[in-house]
């Protein structure tokens, strides 16, 4: 008898490893949809964390849609958003996303 994992397990060993497999393999996959998103998938993730740098509003937003929309084909949902702009603040206040006031990766 075979058995099949058809979700990501949470509190095993091999957890971490399963999650970045996965989202390396679906930012692969993508790549040529989402050519600006998927590779900050993997230069940027760490454990369940991501974390991106980007000056200009315009394009912070625009990757923000990007990663949302490419995350949203596997169910995964980005949460616990944190931006120094004011223009990006008020985006997400609008759609209700949670704003971090303190952004802390892995403690």
């Amino acid at each position: 008898m075979t058995y099949r994992i058809t979700r990501l397990p949470f509190c095993l060993t091999f957890s971490p490893f399963l999650l970045y497999a996965t989202l390396m393999q679906h930012a692969n996959t993508h790549k040529a949809t989402f050519p600006k998103a998927a590779p900050l998938i993997d230069s940027n993730t760490f454990m369940d964390n991501f974390a991106a740098c980007e000056d200009n509003d315009n394009v912070a937003i625009a990757i923000c849609y990007k990663l949302t929309t490419l995350m949203k084909l596997i169910n995964f949902l980005l949460a616990k958003w944190a931006r120094n702009s004011e223009q990006l603040k008020s985006i997400w206040r609008a759609e209700g996303q949670d704003i971090e006031v303190k952004a802390q990766l892995l403690g």
